[in-house]
């Protein structure tokens, strides 16, 4: 090294040795000599003894610091399988450094030890990472090999892009995950690119820099979904010619492209399957033609409900099985991944995806976790309407995914059967969601058991995490914590002014209001047979009808009132922490900021236009002029945030076209995942509902945005959710003909107006 002196260990990974290398070089010393032995050296040896590492368990480490007497101070560190990098990672974080944003480490402008002994184990031995590519996020283009082109004018190159998936793979140590899976994508439009030698050697050099640094890389690739694109093993319409498909194609990723692991999941949907006899004889082929080649398949059991098998019982109640969980019949090789959505914990309601809550699944995940290879598979990230397409800050999902790992080594305990560990769905990284990722990935390394708990469990990791807010700290994690358990409370709860709880949270949670509402996720509302993905709500059109609007006045209006309340604090309480920051973690500090205050406008604007509408006809005590006042500030706090999201594009860690743009690409959407934030689309809908103007604002289909086929059920496959649509114009607006926004996006990029 250039500056300090540093050498390795055979057991560090050159490719990892070199990222440790990079990362010093874009610093300079400091007016403290330094000198680090990183690995299984003589030098090290002289401090960390084998003995030593034998007491720790795989990829388990040990940092020692030294003050020696000429004045330099010496880390030395090692490990036992990855955790030798781990170390030198460590090391790093402890001159300065820090991994928090994915695509933005912090780089001390000069390293300055903050020096303490560390010796460490993980909790579990799988602590995984899966990029959630069918949706168009910062790294989709790079990992489904394609560069990115307008009008067909390449813009950014495959390999200009390369240095990010670097940077998320330095990330990815720092914070301990050792295997990292991305969605494959295929689509007609560009078949002949689907299984190319081209692609196949994009995806080659993808898995080499994981591989590189000591991470396992997967190839996520559905058995027979296509929805949104999906990349199917079973990709031809003569099912006799099924089976050779599978293995052609687990062949071509496993063999050909260097993947390590095959993740997949069942059904041709999220709603829809074929028999159960032929999923489960996919299922085996799947699993046989990866262990052909020594490596392993993994499945997702999806927490959607209604779906049962005709030839399976479930063991345990003798009724008629999940058909999610049909994959307890297959080879025992395969292993389960239980999956959870959204931010709800294990014993919270849950109001999603046709559940009251997640416990059935966890109750299957504890049942079946000693059986074969079981791996939770919660989210930090939803995104569609959901959470970060809003924006919503929403740290409760840190708090809730701590809550259910410190659940789970509970139940461990008391069953003496273990999980292997967690995957972790993720779907974005700006507007502060790289906070709940680095808190998730610590806590599955460590969830604390000591800690009296659950929150104190996450103020012990906070205090790890926010580390390169120096004296800011302290404050920073209280004001985070503070807010997770207010979103607790009003989000998940529907926890009103006066602290009382609802007796049934459906339409009365915070969250089904704040969230965004498309033309979809309205469609789900129309008809209770329809399994709707978001919790349902009272819409804008709703709540001036007589019956709902007395429900609104009765104890939702209590709600938005509570809830805006608290994320206004919320807003004062971290704006307070700003003279404590330090400036190296500004940029940090800023992006939370314009988090918590688009969050804040959030709750003041919806509860503003709700009162708008739901006094519509003065029968509620209220005088227009109030009324008036109400729409104006929805008005004015919609502007405000206009005014942020210009600003903090121009922090985003990748150029805003590739996320906030509306373009083509490989994903079924025709924009990125931050276009909705960048027009304010939840917004401007919501706006536009609330006072009916234009007069199809009352439509659902009103601004749709997505293709229902492609993007829903995936192509070829048509689920006539329109039939639906024309029952309810037929009974409530015959006179409409509004239904034909529904049957396709727009081709060019829509503008409203605010």
């Amino acid at each position: 090294h250039a500056h300090t002196p540093i050498i390795y260990g055979g057991n560090v990974l050159p490719g990892l040795a070199a990222r440790v290398d990079a990362l010093l070089n874009q610093s300079t010393d400091g007016p403290t000599p330094l000198a680090i032995s990183c690995g299984n050296t003589s030098q090290t040896r002289a401090y960390i003894s084998d003995a030593d590492l034998q007491k720790l368990s795989e990829d388990g480490f040990i940092v020692k610091v030294f003050n020696l007497t000429n004045g330099t101070t010496l880390f030395v560190g090692d490990g036992n399988g990855r955790g030798a990098g781990y170390a030198c990672f460590t090391i790093l974080q402890q001159l300065g450094f820090a991994f928090l944003h994915p695509l933005a480490p912090v780089i001390p402008k000069a390293t300055v030890p903050r020096a303490r002994n560390v010796s460490e184990q993980p909790y579990w031995p799988v602590r995984s990472w899966h990029l959630h590519t069918e949706h168009p996020l910062e790294l989709t283009d790079f990992l489904q090999g394609f560069d990115i082109k307008i009008n067909g004018t390449i813009v950014e190159s495959w390999e200009s892009m390369m240095p990010g998936w670097q940077s998320f793979l330095d990330w990815s140590v720092a914070n301990k995950i050792n295997q990292i899976e991305f969605v494959m994508c295929a689509a007609k439009d560009w078949a002949d690119y689907v299984v190319s030698d081209a692609r196949r050697e994009r995806f080659g050099a993808i898995a080499r820099a994981a591989q590189a640094v000591g991470i396992l890389i997967g190839a996520d690739a559905a058995i027979a979904i296509t929805q949104q694109h999906n990349f199917a093993l079973v990709n031809t319409t003569d099912l006799s010619k099924a089976e050779e498909s599978i293995r052609w194609h687990v062949d071509w990723l496993l063999n050909g492209c260097g993947f390590d692991f095959i993740s997949t999941e069942s059904g041709f949907s999220e709603f829809t399957h074929p028999n159960d006899e032929t999923m489960l004889r996919w299922m085996n082929v799947t699993t046989a033609a990866a262990a052909a080649f020594g490596k392993r398949t993994y499945i997702k059991c999806h927490c959607s409900t209604g779906q049962y098998c005709k030839d399976y019982k479930d063991p345990r109640t003798g009724q008629p099985l999940n058909f999610n969980y049909l994959p307890i019949y297959a080879d025992p090789s395969l292993g389960i991944m239980p999956h959870t959505v959204q931010f709800y914990a294990y014993d919270d309601p849950a109001p999603t995806y046709g559940n009251q809550n997640f416990t059935d699944m966890f109750d299957f995940m504890f049942d079946f976790m000693g059986t074969r290879d079981t791996i939770y598979h919660p989210e930090t990230t939803y995104w569609v309407n959901y959470d970060i397409d809003v924006p919503l800050f929403l740290p409760v999902y840190a708090l809730s995914r701590v809550r259910d790992l410190r659940y789970i080594a509970k139940v461990e305990l008391q069953r003496g059967a273990r999980i292997k560990g967690q995957n972790v769905f993720d779907s974005g990284w700006e507007w502060g969601y790289w906070l709940q990722d680095v808190i998730t990935c610590r806590a599955v390394w460590d969830p604390c058991m000591a800690c009296t708990d659950d929150t104190d469990a996450l103020r012990t990791i906070l205090a790890e995490v926010l580390t390169v807010f120096g004296d800011a700290s302290p404050a920073l994690a209280e004001a985070v914590i503070t807010l997770s358990l207010g979103q607790r409370d009003h989000l998940i709860y529907g926890v009103m002014t006066n602290g009382s709880r609802p007796e049934d949270i459906v339409q009365h949670n915070a969250q089904a209001y704040l969230e965004g509402w498309d033309t979809w996720a309205a469609l789900g509302t129309l008809n209770p047979h329809l399994l709707a993905t978001q919790p349902r709500h009272y819409s804008l059109v709703d709540v001036r009808k007589p019956e709902i609007g007395r429900a609104y006045w009765g104890g939702v209006q209590s709600l938005l009132a509570a809830t805006n309340d608290t994320f206004v604090r919320a807003l004062a309480q971290f704006t307070a922490v700003a003279p404590l920051v330090p400036d190296a973690a500004l940029p940090l500090f800023s992006d939370i900021i314009d988090s918590v205050h688009m969050l804040a406008l959030r709750a003041s604007s919806t509860y503003a236009l709700y009162d708008y509408a739901a006094s519509w006809d003065g029968s509620h005590g209220h005088a227009p002029e109030w009324r008036k006042d109400r729409l104006n500030e929805a008005h004015q706090n919609i502007l405000a945030a206009a005014a942020i999201v210009p600003v903090r594009e121009q922090h985003y860690r990748v150029p805003v076209l590739r996320i906030a743009g509306w373009r083509a690409g490989p994903t079924a959407y025709n924009y990125g995942y931050l276009w909705t934030v960048h027009s304010l689309y939840y917004w401007d809908r919501d706006a536009a509902i609330a006072v009916l103007e234009p007069r199809e604002a009352i439509s659902p289909c009103f601004r749709n945005i997505e293709d229902p086929i492609d993007v829903a059920f995936g192509e070829g496959i048509f689920l006539n959710a329109t039939e639906i649509l024309y029952e309810w114009l037929e009974r409530e607006h015959p006179d409409w003909d509004f239904v034909v926004d529904c049957l396709a996006a727009p081709v060019e990029e829509p503008h409203y107006h605010l």
